[in-house]
């Protein structure tokens, strides 16, 4: 519920994945909303795990994120990768993304920094660094 998507497909991790992780958490504070929180019962273990998948991609799948992140995903972890590229059909005009960037009940600025903060692409993740520097946290 907490991790990157390179943690959850047990890849390589780094800064970027912790930055990623600070994300959830900051959704959390703010919106009271665990968005990868898994609440049926009786699921198997890949069932949860494509629901996930599915709402990383529809949170916060843009196009150049989703593309470094497959990118980022080697062979051994092509069975995850692999996850990630049959769920992208899944998302139809009846049931479309929701990107958190397109979130209009929640602050521009906060959603401005959490989704550089969550790219699915670790390498476009923002920094600690810029993020504190960001306009959202001058007043926190």
């Amino acid at each position: 519920m907490w991790r990157s998507p390179e943690s959850h497909a047990a890849a390589r991790i780094n800064l970027p994945s912790g930055i990623f992780s600070f994300g959830l958490v900051c959704i959390y504070t703010i919106l009271r909303k665990i968005i990868f929180r898994i609440n049926g019962e009786g699921l198997s273990r890949a069932d949860e795990e494509r629901i996930v998948v599915k709402r990383l991609l529809s949170h916060f799948g843009d196009g150049p994120g989703l593309i470094g992140l497959v990118e980022h995903l080697d062979d051994s972890v092509a069975a995850w990768r692999d996850l990630v590229l049959d769920v992208i059909p899944e998302f139809t005009t009846t049931d479309p993304r929701k990107p958190f960037s397109m979130c209009e009940e929640v602050d521009e600025e906060f959603r401005d920094v959490v989704t550089k903060m969550m790219s699915l692409d670790p390498a476009r993740r923002i920094t600690a660094k810029e993020a504190l520097e960001h306009p959202w946290f001058q007043d926190v």
